[in-house]
């Protein structure tokens, strides 16, 4: 008997919880209070993270409290612990779990973006004289336009698609870059430095922009790196350097459909450290080099869904839509130590006389990202 009424008592402590309502009120667009009798302890975990973001959807969507009936209540009782609460309370109260919107999706998402933007990043400003000498005595510098491209996974935001019934239909984007340099030598010892700027918006790139309809980048580079020789003049004009660069970006991302809004706000700051050697053999300029890069910074993630079609259109549905977060935000840090990426970089420069024409490539390991660049300068070097 008190084995029993022990087993009683523990089992009722154990699932209390969920036998207990908890009331939640807020404010109608009349004014009125709107209250909210939950049992679920997901959902009421829920509610309680987002209260700010639920009281703005009912004023935004002009929800009253007469709308709230006695019908709505029983709705919303029975609905909280259906198959479609269950997947967005994984979708709002752990986005960093194991499912496809979590690790898999906009974590690794923002993970994706940051390895694009490294290899995109430090592909600028590349030059295929390791080092191009001083400015003075010699006078040397030059300046002109860099082009290229990679190619970003879409893997992880197709994970995040998945969970709004969203299909992607390509699994790789284009990522092209512009930029716009300028090297000069150093004075005094063998050094030489370089700045590059670069700003692009693909959708203005109908070429982009057609692959993947909703698709857009716009993102922003600030670069800046110094050469120093410690070969200079060797033979076939052989010249071997170490470089050091830091270059800063900024990133919008945005995939619209009719149903769906996933975006990503990325702010990095990337390091590359690394050596580069080269020689001329009349005007062609072979080079290759190698370097570790490595990024930091911030990364926000959000997706704002059409609620009413995940949750249904009849009526029932289509009010606790209207009390749904307009947008869920996901945002983490990118530390140093996980964006470590060795990667190894080659081609040949055509020398003719002030005009400087380079193409090459770069392969990052880890990320497996494959990228080529050219570009034409005037340069005196």
């Amino acid at each position: 008997m008190i084995k029993r009424i022990t087993l009683t008592i523990i089992f009722f402590i154990l699932f209390s919880s969920y036998l207990i309502a908890e009331t939640f009120t807020f404010i109608g667009s009349d004014g009125q209070p709107i209250s909210f009798e939950i049992t679920n302890p997901d959902v009421i975990s829920i509610i309680e993270d987002y209260t700010e973001e639920i009281q703005e959807a009912i004023t935004e969507n002009d929800v009253k409290s007469t709308d709230v009936t006695e019908d709505v209540q029983k709705y919303i009782t029975d609905y909280e612990n259906s198959d479609e609460v269950k997947q967005i309370t994984q979708l709002l109260s752990d986005p960093t779990s194991s499912s496809s919107f979590g690790t898999n999706g906009a974590e690794g998402f923002a993970s994706s973006l940051i390895d694009a933007l490294q290899g995109s990043a430090t592909s600028q400003n590349q030059w295929a004289q390791a080092y191009i000498g001083q400015l003075f005595p010699g006078f040397h510098l030059g300046f002109g336009i860099n082009a290229g491209i990679g190619l970003v996974d879409l893997s992880s935001l197709a994970s995040m698609a998945e969970s709004f019934d969203t299909e992607l239909p390509v699994s790789t984007l284009p990522f092209p870059s512009i930029t716009a340099d300028f090297r000069m030598g150093g004075i005094i010892l063998p050094f030489d430095f370089g700045l590059s700027l670069m700003k692009v918006d693909t959708s203005k790139i109908d070429a982009i922009s057609s692959i993947v309809e909703g698709i857009a980048l716009d993102y922003f580079v600030f670069g800046a790196d110094i050469r120093y020789a410690l070969l200079k003049n060797g033979p076939l004009n052989s010249r071997l350097s170490v470089t050091g660069g830091f270059y800063y970006t900024s990133m919008g991302f945005t995939y619209k459909t009719d149903s769906l809004e996933l975006g990503a706000n990325i702010n990095v700051g990337t390091i590359a450290l690394g050596a580069q050697a080269s020689c001329k053999i009349l005007f062609l300029v072979p080079y290759f080099g190698a370097r570790v890069v490595t990024s930091f910074g911030s990364t926000g993630i959000y997706v704002a869904p059409d609620w009413t079609s995940l949750l249904g259109d009849d009526s029932n549905s289509k009010l606790l839509a209207k009390l749904m977060p307009k947008k869920i935000e996901i945002g983490s840090q990118a530390n140093l130590m996980d964006y470590i990426r060795p990667q190894v970089f080659a081609g040949f420069g055509i020398d003719l006389l002030i005009v400087d024409i380079t193409a090459g490539f770069s392969y990052t390991f880890i990320s497996n990202i494959i990228g080529f660049q050219a570009s034409v300068r005037l340069a005196w070097n």
